[in-house]
C-alpha cells in the first residue's frame, strides 16, 4: 500500500504541474473557454484528488480498487493534456514515457498485492509425533521409567504383605493392595515382579507391582 500513496504522489505532483502550465496562458488572453482550460482544470483536480489520496493512510479493499483507478486516470489525463497543446511539444516524449511507466507500476503493485501470502507450518516435535499410548495390562520395565525388578523374598498370604528382593540390593515392603488385579491378591516366593519404589511413613515400599513370571 506504501507504493500505491508515493504513486498517487508523483503522478498529482506531475498532474498538478502540467494543468498550472497549461493554465498560465489563460490569465493573459480573454474569449470562451477552449479545451484546453477544460483540460487544464481536469489535470489540476486529478492532481489534488492523487495527492488526497496519498494522505488517506488507510484504505479497505473498495477504496485501494478506486484508488488505483484515480492513478490509472491521472497518468493519461497529463498525456491527454500535452497532447491538446503544442505550445510544449518538447515535453511530449516525457509524458508519454510517463504515462506507460504508470501503468507498468500500477499492474505490478495489483499483482503483488494479490499474490498469495505463504503462511510457515508450525513445527511438529518428535515427540507430538510419537505419542505412548497407555494399554491396559503387563507393561515391562523398559516401557515404563523408574520400574525396577526383583523377586519376592517371601510373602505371607493370609496377612497379605511381604517382603520383594531388589535386583539392585535390599528388600523393600509390599502389601497385597499394590499388586495389580483385583480382589485378594497374593505373591508366590521366587516371583519376578517389576514394581515403583515410594518412601510411605513406615520406609520405602513396593507399588504397582506386576509379576512378571
Amino acid at each position: 500500500m506504501n507504493s500505491l500513496r508515493y504513486l498517487h504522489l508523483a503522478f498529482g505532483l506531475v498532474s498538478l504541474l502540467v494543468g498550472l502550465i497549461m493554465a498560465w496562458p489563460l490569465f493573459n488572453q480573454s474569449g470562451p473557454v477552449d479545451f484546453s482550460a477544460v483540460s487544464a482544470t481536469m489535470a489540476i483536480f486529478i492532481g489534488l484528488l492523487n495527492l488526497q489520496q496519498f494522505n488517506n493512510t488507510n484504505q479497505a479493499n473498495l477504496t485501494s480498487q478506486l484508488s488505483g483507478l484515480v492513478l490509472l486516470i491521472s497518468s493519461l489525463v497529463p498525456l491527454a493534456a500535452l497532447l491538446l497543446n503544442p505550445a510544449i511539444d518538447e515535453l511530449l516524449p516525457f509524458a508519454i514515457g510517463l504515462s506507460v511507466a504508470a501503468v507498468c507500476a500500477l499492474s505490478v503493485s495489483t499483482l503483488r498485492q494479490q499474490w498469495p501470502r505463504r503462511t510457515k507450518k508450525p513445527a511438529t516435535s518428535k515427540g507430538s509425533r510419537k505419542r505412548k499410548s497407555s494399554r491396559p495390562g503387563k507393561t515391562t520395565p523398559a516401557a515404563d521409567s523408574g520400574r525396577e525388578q526383583g523377586q519376592v523374598k517371601w510373602f505371607n498370604a493370609s496377612k497379605g504383605f511381604g517382603f520383594i528382593s531388589r535386583d539392585q540390593g535390599g528388600d523393600v515392603f509390599v502389601h497385597f493392595r499394590a499388586i495389580r488385579g483385583e480382589g485378594h491378591r497374593v505373591l508366590i516366593e521366587g516371583q519376578s515382579v517389576s514394581f515403583t519404589v515410594e518412601e510411605r511413613e513406615k520406609g520405602l515400599q513396593a507399588e504397582d507391582v506386576d509379576i512378571l513370571s
